[in-house]
């Protein structure tokens, strides 16, 4: 199936979906399509796309499966939530040294990564891969939006530049890299 037809007919059946209209046949469908055209999602939809379809799986697949779409979704849409405010001339050079010396404070004991020494985003990656590992379709998704992400300009690219440990932001296999404690 050529690329745009494929997206046209993902596009109808994920509208449909998300309208609830004939629910179980076009769910059987879309399924049915994604399974077929594993490779050439992959490949030729956009990100935006791409998310669509972890938020179609996220609605309509058996609970694991949904819960791990849901995962990817979750959290490619918070980095689009973070970047709709980000602003590089915002960016305060004293706010990034503050960062890179400790954990500034947010609210309720939250506080800001530490840019050097900070484990979050590996251990996230890890959660990820394991939660992940068992459903080679969203977990192709998953790398693949991650990829994508780190070759452009957004929130995980911008604290990779920044951080002495660009290798534990979000790694493809982060199963391998043992964290601050030495646990891999």
């Amino acid at each position: 199936m050529e690329p745009q037809e494929l997206l046209k007919e993902a596009h109808a059946l994920i509208a449909e979906l998300r309208n609830r209209r004939n629910v179980g046949d076009n769910w059987r469908a879309f399924e049915a399509l994604m399974d077929a055209n594993r490779e050439d999602v992959i490949a030729n939809f956009s990100s935006r796309w791409l998310i669509s379809v972890c938020d179609t799986y996220a609605d309509h697949a058996a609970p694991i499966t949904a819960r791990n779409a849901l995962l990817v979704s979750l959290m490619f849409n918070m980095m689009r939530i973070s970047d709709s405010l980000y602003e590089e001339s915002d960016i305060r050079p004293e706010r990034v040294e503050q960062i890179r010396q400790g954990w500034p404070p947010f609210y309720d004991g939250l506080h800001a990564l530490h840019l050097d020494r900070q484990d979050t985003c590996l251990n996230a990656a890890k959660r990820l891969a394991r939660a992940l590992g068992e459903d080679a379709f969203l977990q192709a998704i998953y790398l693949e939006l991650l990829r994508r992400a780190k070759a452009n300009d957004n929130m995980i690219s911008r604290f990779m530049r920044r951080s002495a440990k660009p290798a534990w932001v979000f790694p493809e296999d982060p199963l391998v890299i043992a964290d601050n404690y030495g646990v891999v």
